[in-house]
């Protein structure tokens, strides 16, 4: 595999990107053209509805490309899959009001078999942040606040979705626990804004437990890190976080978040001094797929052995 495929495996395409107005893989052309020959990585925010279009793209794809390496079909899928004509249930703070383990797997099931059947394969979900502020507007999408429910909730929905760690059944998809870690207490209750908390051995304790779980028992094979910081340290490139899955034995992919996770080391956490630095430190803290951060074009410029040192690339 050359370097430039390499990035291509790597970088999150827009499925509009790809499909054009008829989906009639018009711009699929275009979209590869900086790495000829490269197969798409991974794909996203594409809502197909029959597996018919997942599979002429995919074949479309294959067909293109020197390796033939499939692509990747992240889908959103916190309380069902984000599509049309697909069964919407609670959201999860709903659920576990239930206190109902196996319903919650159960519904794990149904919005996998429905993810699979229009070509998704890895859901970004389950959402294992515990809500401490209930200003965060994102409070919906976990479990609340208790640590022990939310590990239960989130083992049984994460093996829902992988048929208990069966990946390659037709039916089980991967889950992509998020938002790694302790998203969910933010100062002033602003999503993005840095933890608040106190120090270390509470994040340790508390806040990690329930992704710890679902790596053991729910499993999981991705995992997408979160956009804020601990004290002081972008959780994209903690090393305290990225110790952790290794001391779990997790062997998953890791994913910045959506749009600005791995630009914010540049513009926002601003421990990165260009575009070349941030992906630097992202590629050798142990990130792997960036989210939209950067165009194609800007990876390919940076994303060299001397840039990153022993990284992936």
């Amino acid at each position: 595999m050359t370097l430039p495929e390499l990035i291509q495996q790597l970088h999150l395409t827009f499925g509009d990107s790809l499909l054009g107005p008829f989906s009639n893989f018009s711009l699929y052309n275009a979209t590869t053209s900086p790495t000829p020959g490269a197969s798409i990585g991974i794909i996203h925010d594409w809502y197909p509805l029959n597996t018919s279009h997942y599979n002429a793209l995919q074949q479309h794809n294959l067909a293109s490309s020197r390796l033939a390496i499939p692509f990747l079909h992240y889908g959103e899928c916190l309380h069902g899959v984000a599509s049309f004509n697909q069964s919407l249930f609670p959201q999860p703070i709903a659920l576990a009001a239930s206190w109902d383990t196996g319903l919650v797997h159960r519904v794990g099931r149904a919005i996998a078999k429905e993810a699979r059947s229009i070509g998704v394969h890895a859901c970004l979900a389950p959402v294992l942040d515990l809500c401490k502020d209930p200003r965060w507007g994102r409070c919906q999408e976990d479990w609340g606040e208790d640590k022990i429910l939310t590990a239960h909730m989130g083992v049984a929905f994460s093996s829902g979705l992988s048929k208990n760690g069966s990946w390659a059944d037709g039916e089980a998809v991967v889950p992509v626990m998020k938002h790694f870690a302790a998203h969910g207490a933010p100062q002033g209750g602003s999503n993005g804004a840095p933890w608040m908390g106190h120090g270390n051995r509470e994040v340790l304790e508390e806040h990690l437990l329930p992704f710890r779980a679902a790596v053991h028992l729910g499993g999981v094979g991705g995992v997408m890190m979160a956009y804020h910081e601990l004290d002081d340290v972008p959780s994209h490139v903690n090393p305290m976080l990225y110790g952790q899955l290794e001391e779990w034995g997790f062997e998953g992919f890791v994913t910045a978040d959506d749009t600005v996770g791995l630009k914010q080391l540049q513009v926002g956490h601003q421990v990165a001094k260009d575009s070349a630095d941030a992906i630097g430190q992202w590629f050798n803290a142990g990130g792997m797929v960036q989210y939209y951060d950067y165009p194609l074009d800007t990876f390919l410029n940076v994303c060299c052995p001397e840039s990153i040192g022993n990284s992936t690339c």
